[in-house]
């Protein structure tokens, strides 16, 4: 099957089984590194990427619905004003996450500020569940994302 998509903001053509994982399809076809596919069930976060402003399991997704999708992954949002808030933020937090994880929690919170969300400490702390792993401690990447929230909102305002 031919799939027609935007990848980090380039149009892609490829032949890929229609049945085939986007977390492979990015890996194998495309070249993409950042996106870890783990447990392949949606559950430890790893392969997330976004399709639009939303985050998704790029386990999960099957190659036939990625036609005229537009998906991003950490390659392409480093390329884009919000991630040097976000890794700002992180850096005053005192976060350093490791290579597993690193590009789905960046991505999740970009995915809050694209979406326009101000989230509440219950929405923070359920965004930090969205990526399995234990590099760092909840309460510092709470903090991390708070700053980063701050500092975009407060751009925003100037």
């Amino acid at each position: 099957m031919t799939i027609n998509f935007t990848l980090n903001g380039e149009e892609k053509e490829i032949k890929v089984p229609p049945n085939k994982k986007l977390s492979y399809v990015l890996r194998e076809d495309c070249g993409i590194r950042g996106v870890h596919p783990g447990c392949g069930q949606g559950q430890c976060g790893g392969c997330l990427v976004l399709d639009g402003i939303n985050p998704v399991y790029s386990c999960l997704m099957p190659a036939f619905s990625l036609q005229g999708r537009n998906i991003t992954t950490i390659e392409g949002f480093v390329q884009t004003p919000l991630f040097p808030i976000i890794e700002k933020g992180f850096k005053r937090a005192g976060v350093v996450l490791c290579d597993f994880c690193a590009p789905a929690r960046v991505l999740s919170l970009g995915a809050l500020i694209l979406q326009g969300r101000n989230p509440d400490q219950a929405e923070i702390r359920e965004q930090i569940e969205i990526v399995k792993c234990s590099c760092v401690g909840p309460d510092s990447l709470e903090m991390g994302i708070q700053i980063a929230l701050e500092e975009h909102y407060a751009r925003e305002r100037r």
